[in-house]
């Protein structure tokens, strides 16, 4: 069943549209214009229904349906030339008979000659990039610097041609818990975890700082936590700080400190960590090379660990 109601012209339609079969109910009202150089968008949708898999928009499971009411005002054919707001109301996910509610979304993107600012807010995650980036070369551009650090798990490819990129980003996770109870069950982020830093896709050149009261997956815990990225040549070293690392109910690590280096399939590890009473402490140290995506070598070297008055020192390697 389709009523529809305003001007339509050849590049054009402004007026209302509504569209009610069983696997979508759609209220349109606004206008959509493709007779400029960039097609100009001012509408709101209300979709009481509209079932995913049926409607060919996303095959992964036949009992997805997304209810929202969405506003947009902007200019552009895709996310990289949008300029203008989009605004996702009371947006809820069925699927496998649970209803995911996702509250409102609210993205700003603005543009000028120089940068791009695109921003999300939201109930649960509030995300900023501003710079020069293109959202559609950002997989291609991580790729291709996970190739450089790990060829022999990330080929590296000679079809990418990567724009030049240079841009900053700012995340706060306000509340990630129906998100991972969505995609991966085991995992809870302590709310405010902010993500900040800095990436030149010209000189492969990743700046990361990560900063969470805690994060748990399944029995594992790591509290008060700081981890930073730097970038020494070809090097890139990620250093992770911790007050303390329950391993489980009734064995614990703390002051952690855990520093990789990754050059090329090469891995050097550090891992330290000092009881608060003094009554353990450790400093084990390793490397290793990747040969293959499902391959690696890696070698324990000299390593001390204290428990107690007992000082167990490890001088031979092990593979």
């Amino acid at each position: 069943n389709i009523e529809v109601d305003g001007k339509l012209t050849k590049d054009s339609f402004e007026g209302s549209l509504l569209v009610d079969d069983e696997h979508i109910a759609l209220d349109f009202n606004g206008l959509v214009d493709f007779g400029q150089t960039l097609p100009r968008f001012r509408f709101t949708a209300a979709i009481q229904k509209a079932h995913l898999y049926e409607l060919n928009l996303e095959r992964s499971d036949e009992t997805q349906i997304i209810c929202s009411t969405i506003s947009v005002d902007g200019i552009g054919s895709n996310v990289d030339n949008f300029n203008g707001t989009i605004v996702a109301r009371d947006l809820s996910y069925y699927v496998k008979g649970k209803d995911y509610f996702f509250d409102s979304i609210h993205v700003v993107s603005t543009l000028d000659s120089a940068s791009h600012a695109l921003s999300v807010y939201s109930n649960f995650i509030d995300l900023s990039i501003d710079g020069s980036f293109s959202m559609q070369e950002l997989p291609d551009a991580f790729h291709a610097l996970a190739s450089e650090i790990l060829p022999s798990v990330f080929e590296p490819s000679d079809d990418l041609f990567l724009i030049e990129e240079d841009f900053s980003f700012f995340v706060d996770i306000k509340d990630l818990s129906f998100i991972t109870s969505l995609f991966l069950k085991d995992l809870q982020v302590a709310p405010n975890t902010q993500l900040n830093g800095l990436y030149e896709t010209g000189r492969q050149d990743l700046s990361l700082n990560i900063n969470s009261d805690w994060i748990k997956y399944k029995d594992y815990r790591l509290n008060d936590i700081h981890l930073e990225t730097d970038k020494f040549s070809n090097l890139y070293e990620f250093a992770v700080v911790a007050k303390r690392f329950d391993i489980n109910d009734s064995v614990h690590m703390d002051n952690l400190r855990l520093i990789t280096a990754l050059f090329s399939d090469n891995v050097r590890a550090g891992l330290s960590w000092q009881a608060d009473d003094s009554s353990n402490s450790g400093d084990i140290n390793w490397d290793g090379y990747w040969l293959a995506r499902d391959q690696f070598q890696l070698s324990l070297n000299t390593s001390t660990i204290n428990i107690g008055e007992e000082v167990w020192n490890i001088y031979d390697k092990a593979e």
